[in-house]
């Protein structure tokens, strides 16, 4: 059977309730639901949700680490430093940001890419993804056995295309998640991944006890 798993970013177990959401609550109660989740240490949830390893085993900290060798920007000093000095001399923020934005679309044709974030352009050669450096679905991609790994070992195939991770390109809001999940949806796949942003960035502007989250 077809299973399908929700990864509610910021979403208190206190939301869910049958008058406010309706689907999940009677998700919750068809499926498997556990009401509260102790991530371990640090920021690296997905590695431990998919290998069941905690942060203090696997050493998946911080997303981003220190690590000069597997920088996608190792080999990039020339061009680094002469987008550093040309923001050096551009005050006018929307021009800064349009340097950042092309360089972002570079380092996405890398095979392992980073994206550059606000990272001081000369410091970025020091620096790669921890647990997305590799994609998910190359074996044992996150060091230790996870589901995708036991996945293809079973010849089971998982819909990752609207789900999140940092070395992926931005894959649209919410609703164009779902909406690919349904026009994507098939016999081949196992399990559906699938990743809800809106309450994060909700409870971000308006707080988490707001009528804007409620709504």
């Amino acid at each position: 059977s077809v299973k399908v798993f929700f990864l509610m970013d910021a979403f208190s177990s206190d939301y869910l309730s049958e008058k406010h959401t309706p689907f999940l609550y009677d998700c919750a109660n068809k499926g498997e639901y556990t009401k509260k989740i102790i991530p371990g240490f640090g920021y690296c949830e997905r590695a431990e949700i998919f290998t069941g390893v905690s942060s203090q085993k696997s050493n998946y900290i911080s997303a981003i680490g220190f690590n000069p060798d597997k920088s996608p920007y190792k080999n990039l000093s020339i061009l680094l430093n002469l987008i550093s000095a040309i923001d050096r001399y551009i005050s006018i923020r929307i021009f800064r940001k349009i340097l950042r934005r092309l360089l972002s679309l570079l380092i996405y044709r890398f095979e392992h890419p980073l994206n550059p974030y606000q990272i001081p352009y000369k410091l970025l050669k020091y620096f790669s993804l921890t647990e997305d450096y590799n994609n998910s679905f190359k074996p044992h991609a996150l060091k230790y056995e996870s589901i995708f790994d036991i996945a293809a070992f079973n010849s089971k195939k998982i819909h990752q295309n609207s789900f999140t991770g940092l070395n992926q390109k931005n894959n649209g809001t919410d609703n164009d998640r779902l909406e690919r999940v349904l026009r994507e949806c098939s016999e081949e796949y196992s399990l559906y991944l699938i990743y809800i942003s809106i309450m994060d960035a909700t409870g971000h502007q308006y707080g988490p006890k707001s009528k804007e989250v409620k709504e």
